[in-house]
């Protein structure tokens, strides 16, 4: 299995850019803008060391990337590849340099984000980043280059162009075939007559074929689809704020029902906002240990479709701070992760790999004990998260469940990755959250941990949330602490009740 992430290539100037947002544009522009704008918001992403690079004038920058996506198990980068109408290109020349230079290792594949390129994205008037709403840009001068298809010359024009690049021994490929991303398959109207003629032409060059993978709706001319993150799991509404823990259940859940000639994606966090302003969305309290669970499982589901491939979105998405690369708050620590969750998955055995993803299937022809306890400790808490993220869809917390005891102090028992959410929830909703309790004194952000046996001070209510609690509870009533002890399947079971009346 291969691990392809995605790669932005905005960071040079070109003529347009300059002319449509200010000179001297690149991405390290919204970057730089970032501002917090609300508690507990990750604003500006600054790169370690300040390393704002030109990957143009820069000779050295994408040999040191090469460098460390090998390090950190990131096998290929998938360019954005910006083409119109004509051969009109954008942003080209970093993929052309790596085509110029074999000696670069670094696999790559082209993933056409083939929109038109328009203001939506960006709150500017003249120079100004941030604009004020009566100043915001109108339609009839919002699109800035307009994508147009063209008919089967434009097609073999555009073929002819992507062929050096599929020629290259470093290309992605599937079963002897170029894999292609496109962003809109749908947008193009003659889609199946241009996917036909690029198929016998990647043939006639000594090909198998072509490889296209959807990166938006599933479409029966692709070969696939990339469930590519975090647009395809972002909720409807307008909520602009979202919880990445929360997230990530969501997209493991949504992969594991997803339909088979699916590839999955991950992505380490996601903030719009110094792009959109106030406009913008953004996923909170992403650190690594989260990522790396996301992509534990990720790689779990991926093996046992037989994908060959799964994404990463994105190396160097700065703008949207959804970045590998590293930064000045958690420095190497998400490239750190993602190597510990792939090296934790290639060091099961294939039997035991097998087993483990039987079981996360609901198989029951496991022989494993220890898989098919984690298995069902798996299946459990998704349950529970699923529960869980349907309360707060619909605009409720689980800490409503205690909204008549909001005067009396709390604790917390287990500050595993419910625990913590539970935390979070309780103090950002002004509860009095005396201590978190966890044998291994696990560090939060929100609360002081301590051992069961540090000799705690009395509470009102102490919650378990550990989902094996019988053991937990008759230790917690034991020692006498608490004067009244409530399991989070309670809380969830009580909310559910009052949601369905």
């Amino acid at each position: 299995m291969r691990t392809i992430a995605m790669y932005l290539p905005q960071f040079h100037t070109i003529p347009e850019n300059d002319k449509w947002w200010g000179e001297g544009f690149t991405d390290w522009v919204a970057a730089r803008n970032g501002k917090k704008l609300f508690e507990n918001h990750y604003q500006p992403h600054i790169p370690l060391d300040e390393n704002y690079y030109d990957l143009i004038s820069d000779e050295n920058i994408l040999v040191e990337q090469a460098n460390m996506m090998h390090q950190y198990g990131i096998d290929a980068m998938c360019f954005y590849h910006y083409y119109f109408k004509d051969g009109k290109k954008l942003l080209e020349k970093p993929a052309e340099k790596l085509l110029m230079n074999k000696d670069i290792d670094m696999p790559f594949c082209f993933s056409w984000a083939n929109e038109s390129w328009v203001r939506s994205w960006a709150n500017v008037k003249g120079n100004a980043w941030y604009a004020s709403d009566e100043d915001r840009i109108s339609s009839d001068n919002a699109i800035l280059i307009e994508q147009d298809y063209g008919d089967e010359f434009q097609w073999k024009q555009h073929f002819n162009y992507l062929l050096p690049f599929f020629q290259d021994e470093r290309y992605v490929k599937i079963d002897g075939k170029p894999v292609f991303l496109i962003y809109r398959v749908d947008d193009i109207q003659q889609f199946n007559n241009m996917r036909t003629l690029w198929e016998n032409m990647a043939e006639q060059n000594g090909f198998a074929g072509i490889y296209i993978l959807s990166t938006g709706d599933e479409n029966e001319y692709c070969d696939g689809t990339v469930l590519m993150e975090p647009l395809k799991s972002v909720p409807n509404g307008r909520d602009m704020v979202f919880d990445y823990e929360v997230m990530a259940y969501r997209i493991i859940r949504d992969s594991h029902s997803s339909p088979s000639n699916t590839f999955f994606c991950g992505f380490p966090s996601y903030d719009d906002t110094p792009r959109r302003g106030k406009y913008g969305r953004a996923y909170i309290d992403s650190t690594p240990s989260k990522f790396y669970m996301m992509m534990k499982y990720l790689y779990y589901l991926s093996d046992f479709r037989g994908n060959e491939l799964i994404f990463i979105n994105a190396w160097n998405e700065w703008g949207e701070g959804m970045h590998l690369e590293p930064d000045e708050k958690f420095g190497y620590g998400y490239l750190e992760e993602h190597k510990r969750a792939k090296l934790d998955f290639n060091t099961l055995s294939t039997a035991e790999k097998k087993n483990l993803i039987n079981i996360l299937n609901g198989a029951e022809n496991c022989n494993s004990p220890y898989y098919e306890q984690l298995a069902k400790r798996y299946l459990k808490l998704s349950s529970v998260m699923n529960r869980w993220m349907t309360i707060i869809e619909s605009g409720h917390s689980l800490t409503d469940y205690f909204i008549n005891d909001s005067n009396k102090s709390y604790a917390v028992y287990g500050l595993g990755m419910l625990g913590r959410r539970l935390v979070k929830e309780l103090v950002t909703k002004g509860y009095r959250l005396a201590y978190g309790i966890d044998e291994r004194k696990k560090h939060n952000e929100y609360v002081d941990v301590y051992s069961i046996d540090d000799g705690l001070q009395e509470v009102d209510i102490v919650v378990v949330t550990v989902l094996e609690d019988e053991e937990v509870l008759k230790n917690v009533n034991e020692r006498g602490f608490a004067k009244r002890i409530v399991p989070l399947i309670d809380m969830l079971e009580g909310m559910e009740g009052l949601l369905s009346d």
